[in-house]
């Protein structure tokens, strides 16, 4: 619908930086998650990896503000905070490589964080091959999935079951 109406996706409105907001926020908590559990490991690597994360999740969010506000457009600050978008995602597939590697979270959720930077990717190299009304159309869907996945993945975690995985054999 909104791609054949009259109706200006360019100017944000409320509705749009809210839910941007929210979602920035909720991939935020995501990254607060994965490192409160030590999911990219205990080492400092692993640390800097998700506190890098969380800052590009927290500059998206700032951006969403800025952006509906229209606050200091074109400014360094703008600019700096509006690439958080974009860099964030990308930045998901370093994490998700970081909690690959560590192998503190074993089974399905050991690589459900690298899935997260996979939609900018897809998106892009459909947006690539095809058009760009296709990657508009597959980006926020991939992304929402990947991101509710996280958060089924984190709010489900039981150190225990993990454990219990880990120390038992397998028949």
């Amino acid at each position: 619908y909104m791609l054949k109406s009259n109706v200006d996706t360019t100017q944000p409105t409320l509705v749009t930086s809210l839910l941007g907001l929210i979602f920035q926020l909720g991939c935020l908590c995501s990254a607060l998650g994965l490192f409160q559990m030590r999911a990219a490991g205990n080492g400092i690597a692993g640390k800097i990896i998700l506190l890098i994360q969380m800052t590009l999740h927290a500059l998206a969010a700032i951006f969403q503000v800025l952006e509906y506000q229209q606050l200091g457009v074109g400014s360094l600050f703008w600019t700096i905070t509006d690439i958080g978008w974009p860099l964030g995602f990308f930045f998901m597939l370093i994490t998700g490589g970081a909690v690959a590697w560590a192998g503190q979270w074993t089974g399905w959720r050991r690589f459900v964080p690298l899935l997260c930077g996979l939609p900018i990717v897809i998106a892009g190299l459909a947006g690539g091959v095809t058009s760009e009304q296709v990657a508009t159309l597959l980006f926020p869907g991939l992304l929402t999935i990947a991101y509710l996945l996280l958060g089924f993945a984190l709010f489900s975690y039981n150190k225990d079951d993990d454990e219990v995985m880990v120390t038992q054999p397998s028949f």
